[in-house]
């Protein structure tokens, strides 16, 4: 295809792809189309180039562009690759444009381009051109008329030794949590315990206050006169399954596992409490979680000690 490229005003088209063809007119873009995606490149298109504020990526390397290259205010513009044309005039960046990528190499381009640590450009490629390209070499790999940004490195070190170091604090507040809660629930029980103490001890021993289901603690022995009777020793522990009449129960001596008749006199009005799963403490979880903050802390420096021993001690000098 030969012939010049023109965009219509208030042009609809979002995206032009001509590239390598024999385009040799002018490129006419309006600066009030939509135009988001333009491929002109390998073409032999001549004049200027007025790029609108809609344009995203554009693309013309290799033909016969010239004059300046005026990035609008407000533009949208993210990549810029031009090169092998025919532009002698200046690049113009306004400091509101957020373009990222600009390849400018081989044409016959004047003035100078600053490249601050707050700018947006990643890469820039001015070679071949009378430009002076200055940035910031704390921020830029530089080389003649080419600069790379290094903050992705950067950013990718400061990302993992941010996660490192929430690691380690989540961990740790995790674990003082755990603690603060095993505390309280350690007092808990033990205030409960003394009240149930203080109260069993100030009850007077009814036949009346032993309940079925509960367990208790045998105050004397007690030896079988009959087939269904159980032998009971002092402080065995007692289940009830049934009060019956006369002052004896149906029950199960939790020690030695007989089950049978027995007289409550032998019994204390003293329930033992059966721990439940859900009155455990927070140990188990403490206990696991400090290991893996140790883990966390201490991995690291020994992984570098390791690293810093085999250099040394391979290290043979110049």
């Amino acid at each position: 295809m030969t012939g010049s490229i023109i965009i219509p005003e208030n042009s609809k088209l979002e995206e032009l792809e001509v590239y390598c063809n024999q385009f040799s007119g002018q490129l006419i873009i309006p600066k009030n189309c939509n135009l988001k995606e333009l491929h002109v490149g390998n073409n032999n298109l001549t004049g200027n180039i007025t790029i609108p504020e809609s344009l995203i990526n554009f693309y013309a390397q290799e033909n016969q562009l010239t004059g300046d290259i005026i990035i609008p205010e407000n533009s949208k513009l993210e990549i810029l690759h031009v090169p092998k044309n025919k532009f002698n005039g200046k690049l113009i960046i306004p400091e509101s444009c957020n373009i990222e990528d600009i390849d400018i190499s081989d044409n016959k381009m004047k003035g100078e381009i600053i490249l601050t640590e707050y700018s947006s450009i990643k890469e820039l490629n001015a070679r071949g051109n009378d430009i002076n390209v200055l940035c910031d070499a704390n921020t830029y790999e530089t080389d003649t008329n080419y600069c790379k940004l290094k903050i992705q490195e950067q950013s990718q070190k400061n990302y993992l030794l941010i996660t490192y170091v929430s690691s380690i604090l989540i961990i740790t507040i995790i674990i003082i949590i755990l603690i603060i809660l095993d505390n309280k629930k350690k007092r808990k029980l033990s205030e409960k315990n003394e009240s149930n103490n203080d109260l069993l001890n100030n009850i007077n021993v009814q036949e009346s206050s032993f309940k079925v289901g509960k367990c208790y603690t045998a105050g004397s022995n007690y030896v079988p006169s009959k087939e269904d009777e159980i032998t009971i020793s002092a402080n065995d522990r007692i289940s009830i399954i049934e009060v019956l009449d006369n002052g004896r129960a149906n029950g199960k001596n939790l020690n030695t596992q007989q089950s049978g008749i027995f007289p409550l006199s032998c019994l204390k009005n003293e329930v033992i409490g059966v721990q439940n799963k859900k009155n455990g403490t927070y140990k188990s979880a403490i206990v696991y979680l400090s290991i893996s903050l140790c883990m966390l802390i201490f991995l690291p420096i020994i992984g570098f000690l390791i690293m810093v021993t085999i250099i040394t001690t391979t290290w043979k000098g110049d």
